[in-house]
């Protein structure tokens, strides 16, 4: 049994995705060592760390893109590269991730939304910081078919309505089946919207459930931000 962050007791589904003794090393610099993970459906990771960390290494073996050194991680309980034909993922990367020469019309078309903002005539390097990367969010969770979302410091250049967007419509997704791991440096990006929480830090993944952060209450970032200095004593 586990206790979500809604405070419901429920049986743990089987993991979608599974890390055992992951490493990886560049050069002689060891970023991570030793990690393990399991993750299932209907569940919401938080994953924090200080810059330089390895937060987009792990994100990016996640999805395949990357393989570790050593260890196994499965997505499916098959290699993630393999597993995509038949469980879709959602990744996002940042903003820069979207074409800069194509037009927004050309995305917004695709979604199917209205051109709210008017940008539809713009190229996307023209667009504000804030409007390349919710545009980026909704071109990455356009659909409800992805089973993992795995969104890079999604928040970034976001203003409340958009913040709040992004929230409503990462939850709405998770409660329909999907599972998220959502990475940020800023903790209040991800204070009350994460079952659990995964410290990067010093090579080592260290746990935390939201429950154990915060018993009997909303996990707030003054939470995250103690929890990630008692971490750090111990890594």
């Amino acid at each position: 049994m586990v206790q979500t962050k809604t405070g419901r007791d429920e049986v743990r589904a089987a993991p979608l995705l599974q890390l055992s003794g992951v490493g990886k090393s560049y050069g002689r610099c060891t970023v991570f060592h030793d990690l393990d993970l399991e993750l299932a459906p209907g569940e919401i990771l938080g994953l924090l760390g200080p810059n330089g960390a390895g937060k987009t290494t792990l994100l990016r073996m996640m999805v395949g893109l990357l393989r570790p050194d050593v260890g196994d991680v499965r997505l499916a309980r098959q290699a993630p590269i393999v597993a995509l034909a038949r469980c879709p993922v959602a990744y996002f990367a940042g903003e820069a991730s979207l074409p800069p020469d194509v037009r927004s019309r050309t995305w917004i078309r695709l979604l199917g939304c209205e051109d709210v903002a008017g940008i539809a005539d713009k190229p996307i390097r023209k667009l504000s910081k804030g409007t390349r990367q919710r545009l980026g969010l909704e071109v990455a969770l356009a659909g409800s078919g992805a089973r993992l979302l795995v969104l890079d410091e999604p928040w970034e250049g976001l203003d409340p309505d958009a913040s709040r967007w992004l929230r409503t419509r990462v939850q709405d997704l998770v409660n329909a089946g999907a599972m998220a791991v959502l990475s940020s440096h800023r903790m209040h990006d991800l204070a009350g919207i994460c079952d659990q929480y995964a410290f990067l830090v010093e090579g080592r993944l260290i746990l935390r459930s939201a429950a154990d952060i915060a018993p009997q209450r909303q996990v707030t970032g003054d939470d995250l931000l103690q929890a990630f200095d008692r971490v750090r004593e111990i890594a």
